[in-house]
């Protein structure tokens, strides 16, 4: 065999982030936008990797050993010795905000997989994918690799004694109808991630009760999603919004984003990722609310991807 293919799928944290590296569960679910790779061997010493549909760049271990796209990798390509490949890649996964870190080493690790046969199961490619996750973002959570190998929804618990992480697959009673808007604003997934640390640490009395907040919501998300109790998805998505807005990482454009999803009918939005930028996302009754916010987002300048979660799983 000298070409495969691997793919990564996006992500979409519906219930818990930033509260999950502390140990809180959260709900997340993979999506239908996903990072493709195809990987041919190579006459070359090198490793190269081609991207013309996201930065359109270049990047070679040999020549540029600290690009992100070599480091990202580098800890599943050293462990087993990975060499004389080029990785082309593919797919329609938006740049920021869905787990495009995640669903690039999850595409390389099941690609090479393939090319070397090297045996390796979802769990396995799972656990590879958190490594290379630790690269770019120092402390993730788990839950962008886990969607990005799975593709499903899922109910997740860091195991802070460094053990495994519990993840559940679940499915929805009823399909979501959502639409992200996205504020095109980059921001540091582990400086936000520390600063929540910070904040925890510096006043628990404050912070605790907030987290211990933030658990129950997910518990009775968890039971809306199975129950198709779309009002209630909606009313607890809005308070999840309100506590991350509390550890400081919302922003002017999400919160713009919100305003505008709210007036036009949505039932519920909020930020979803690390925050400080990136992309939030708004829960519609029917398609045609559906329509007006992405028209809505568009009209202000914000670009906007509808997607359905849930129900066919």
């Amino acid at each position: 065999m000298d070409k495969a293919i691997g793919r990564g799928y996006g992500k979409l944290i519906l219930f818990g982030e930033q509260f999950v590296v502390h140990g809180v569960p959260g709900i997340a679910t993979g999506i239908d936008k996903y990072f493709q790779i195809e990987m041919e061997k190579i006459e070359e010493n090198d490793i190269i990797i081609e991207d013309n549909v996201f930065y359109n760049e270049t990047a070679q271990f040999s020549k540029d050993p600290e690009h992100i796209k070599c480091t990202t990798i580098r800890p599943f390509i050293d462990h087993f010795k990975i060499n004389n490949v080029k990785s082309t890649f593919s797919g329609n996964l938006e740049k920021k905000g869905m787990g495009m870190s995640a669903a690039y080493a999850v595409a390389t690790i099941r690609a090479a997989n393939e090319l070397f046969s090297l045996g390796l199961d979802d769990k396995e490619v799972n656990k590879w994918a958190y490594e290379c996750e630790k690269v770019p973002h120092g402390n993730p959570s788990g839950i962008d690799n886990t969607c990005a190998t799975y593709g499903k929804t899922i109910w997740f618990e860091k195991n802070m004694s460094g053990g495994e992480n519990k993840i559940e697959l679940f499915s929805l009673k009823k399909p979501l109808l959502l639409v992200i808007g996205n504020t095109c604003k980059s921001a540091s997934t582990g400086e936000l991630v520390a600063g929540v640390t910070k904040l925890k640490e510096s006043d628990p009395d404050k912070y605790d009760p907030i987290f211990e907040d933030a658990k129950q919501i997910v518990v009775e998300a968890k039971q809306a999603l199975e129950s198709g109790d779309l009002e209630m998805i909606g009313e607890l998505m809005n308070n999840n919004q309100a506590l991350l807005r509390e550890i400081g990482v919302s922003c002017d454009e999400l919160e713009d984003l919100i305003e505008i999803a709210l007036e036009k009918g949505a039932l519920g939005a909020k930020l979803s990722g690390a925050g400080g930028g990136g992309i939030m996302f708004a829960l519609a009754k029917n398609t045609d609310v559906q329509e007006e916010i992405a028209k809505a987002f568009e009209k202000e300048g914000y670009k906007a991807v509808k997607i359905v979660v849930g129900g066919v799983e």
